[in-house]
């Protein structure tokens, strides 16, 4: 009975492994789920965030908006910086209905995912243990630094998910040259998203070419031209351009970050061209070759004497260099043709991007192969299992599943890690109440504000990039009038930087001719200036008078919807008020919103010019433009709304008394605006 059974047991198996041999499919069903709970977990995390928070992608989108098929002379096909990959697949993204970052974090999730699967393959391979691969898959997955780039709006992990492939492909293929052209398109296909794919490329050669050499096989040489012949096929929309425009197919401009790095420049914004842009990397040498070999051995002595480890966390940084060392150097593990491409493929990196910088983004195309040399030392040096006097205890698997229990801990933390960005979306939203219609609108000396509300996600008119050294107001007032700017942004931290004669623009109070504050967050990081109109100019006359000598001459009320999409409305209010007399008291403008079964859903209560001009300093004979922005919830047409305004003692809660409404509406010494 128990011979049939087993028999029985046997065959079934047997039928098993037949079909898994046939159906190679089946294999890739649990890299395929850890892939699809990575995107759940970067959708999770990004999906509160409309601010672009990069600085480089600024960059990438005003290059994708710039974009029109129908005049592609326009566009900057060879930009020193960056490819024209990113920006042309972010324009495709908003072409097709979504919003730019939503784009780039499609993107970036669609490179993470390439990686993971590239990464399952790839150790798969190299060694021929499906268990391995998979463990080291899922602790790919779950490590903080792959996380935050599959979900940042870079071309970091879209280009490092097709080198990893690539890569894969390179592995699986031998020396079968077709196989071979399409891993080096895939590695060409990089170079249009971030240049640095052509140190891969460049390690890749050398591993095919090695092998044609240390075999003597043709065939092999042959595979390293393919290779090559691949990669220039898959690049070469950029190589053209390259071409055509700078006449330099390798053109690009990172001499000149080479230049700063040496020279231990920091502020970017006064000294970026100091050198020319278009210094190469060989000058710089030529210029440097001390400062570049010192600067070459700090970065990559570094990596393995200090925590730049850390990119893989605890506790996998802790062996990852043991575990590379025995990866390459145990004879009897991998097979001598894999520990030579681990070790070439990740010192090789290290070594060349430390000419540059050994920065933890970089490194995404060789975290697979940390990852697995830590967790293949952990496999062959745990034994599998320990006998305790007459008991075989588990060992391995036991100290497997604590690593990944550990890696489980930064996805179920890094979901809800993301940010909302509160201060950008408020100045965004109060500038679309005070009457922003465009980006181009605003002139800011902080450089990550933003309009939240628009599909680009541009940033505000960057005065680090148009110009500098303003020396007066006048100069100021005169840029922004010619530039047709209707607001102009001051901080704290770069507009002393920019323009240091501007400083007293950090406080509203100050009162700069031609410009009226309308709005500064409570830190007072920054301050919003409206550019002052003409007289008169898009607003409404009134003829209404107030005690004490004080007049509404006109106003505008103007309606926005705030961001996100669904939370409310915002009422922006330009009132403008004149005084024949001085004014003793401090008063406080109220603007009260009120639905048509009269409650209140919306008010702002403040002295004028967002606090920063009180009634006591008014001059007799100025006018003085005063907003106010003021959120409700609820979304009744224009018509139901009624816009009460007046002033009051703050003190004693005392309204002013209307004395001439001039045939405006007054209901308890309120002001009725119409808002027809």
């Amino acid at each position: 009975m128990s011979g049939r059974v087993l028999g029985s047991g046997h065959r079934t198996a047997q039928r098993v492994t037949a079909y898994l041999e046939k159906a190679r499919w089946v294999y890739w069903v649990i890299p395929a789920v850890i892939a699809a709970l990575f995107v759940l977990v970067e959708r999770e995390r990004v999906s509160v965030q409309i601010v672009a928070r990069y600085p480089d992608f600024f960059a990438f989108v005003e290059r994708a908006a710039q974009f029109d098929p129908r005049h592609p002379g326009a566009f900057d096909w060879a930009y020193g910086l960056y490819p024209l990959g990113y920006p042309l697949l972010l324009w495709a993204g908003v072409k097709l209905g979504a919003d730019v970052l939503t784009s780039a974090f499609a993107l970036s999730m669609a490179g993470g995912v390439l990686g993971l699967l590239g990464a399952f393959a790839l150790i798969w391979r190299l060694s021929e243990n499906y268990a391995v691969a998979v463990i080291s898959e899922f602790v790919l997955a779950c490590l903080g630094q792959y996380l935050y780039y599959g979900s940042v709006e870079s071309t970091d992990m879209l280009g490092s998910g097709l080198l990893i492939v690539s890569l894969a492909v390179l592995i699986y293929a031998d020396n079968r040259w077709r196989w071979v052209l399409i891993a080096g398109g895939l590695a060409g296909a990089s170079y249009l998203v971030r240049y640095t794919a052509s140190l891969t490329i460049l390690l890749c050669a050398v591993y095919l070419l090695t092998l044609a050499v240390m075999r003597r096989d043709r065939a092999w040489g042959i595979a390293a031209g393919a290779f090559v012949a691949g990669a220039v096929i898959g690049g070469l929309p950029q190589l053209l351009a390259s071409v055509i425009v700078k006449g330099n197919p390798f053109y690009s401009t990172q001499g000149h970050n080479l230049w700063f790095t040496l020279t231990g420049s920091v502020d970017y914004l006064n000294d970026w061209n100091a050198v020319p842009l278009g210094i190469s990397m060989l000058e710089v040498f030529r210029q440097y070759p001390r400062q570049v070999l010192d600067h070459w051995w700090l970065e990559f002595g570094n990596f393995w004497v200090t925590n730049n480890v850390n990119f893989l966390g605890k506790p996998f940084y802790s062996l990852l260099q043991a575990g590379l060392l025995f990866t390459v150097l145990w004879r009897d593990g991998l097979k001598s043709q894999s520990r030579f491409l681990i070790g070439l493929y990740a010192v090789g990196h290290l070594a060349l991007l430390a000419f540059m910088r050994v920065d933890k983004r970089f490194l995404i195309i060789v975290m697979p192969l940390f990852v697995f040399s830590a967790i293949y030392l952990v496999w062959q040096l745990v034994p599998r299992i320990m006998q305790i006097r007459h008991v075989s205890v588990p060992v391995r698997w036991p100290a497997i599943l604590i690593l990944l229990a550990w890696a489980a801990l930064y996805p179920w933390g890094f979901r809800t890690t993301n940010t909302r960005d509160e201060g950008t979306i408020l100045a965004s939203n109060v500038l679309h109440a005070a009457g922003m219609q465009s980006f181009r609108e605003v002139f800011s000396t902080e450089l990550y504000l933003q309009d939240v509300a628009d599909v680009w996600k541009l940033r505000f008119g960057a005065a680090a990039l148009t110009t500098r050294g303003l020396e007066s107001h006048e100069q100021l007032l005169k840029l922004l009038q010619n530039g047709g700017y209707r607001f102009f942004i001051y901080d704290k931290a770069t507009g002393p930087q920019l323009y240091p004669k501007l400083a007293d623009l950090q406080s509203p109070s100050n009162r700069p001719p031609g410009l009226a504050p309308i709005f500064s967050p409570e830190s007072g990081d920054y301050a919003v200036y409206r550019v002052l109109d003409k007289p008169g100019d898009t607003f409404r006359p009134l003829a209404v008078s107030l005690e004490g000598g004080l007049r509404l001459t006109g106003y505008k009320v103007l309606v926005s919807q705030d961001q996100p999409r669904g939370s409310g409305q915002r009422l922006g209010v330009y009132l403008y008020w004149t005084t024949g007399q001085a004014i003793a008291e401090r008063l406080k403008v109220f603007v009260h919103v009120v639905n048509d079964r009269g409650e209140l859903i919306g008010q702002d209560d403040s002295e004028p010019q967002a606090w920063f001009y009180p009634t006591n300093e008014w001059r007799p004979g100025e006018t003085v433009l005063d907003f106010h922005a003021v959120p409700f919830k609820e979304t009744p047409s224009a018509s139901k709304v009624a816009i009460q305004i007046g002033l009051y003692n703050g003190d004693t809660g005392q309204r002013l008394v209307v004395t001439d409404a001039g045939g405006t509406t007054v209901m308890e010494n309120a002001v009725v605006l119409d808002v027809r």
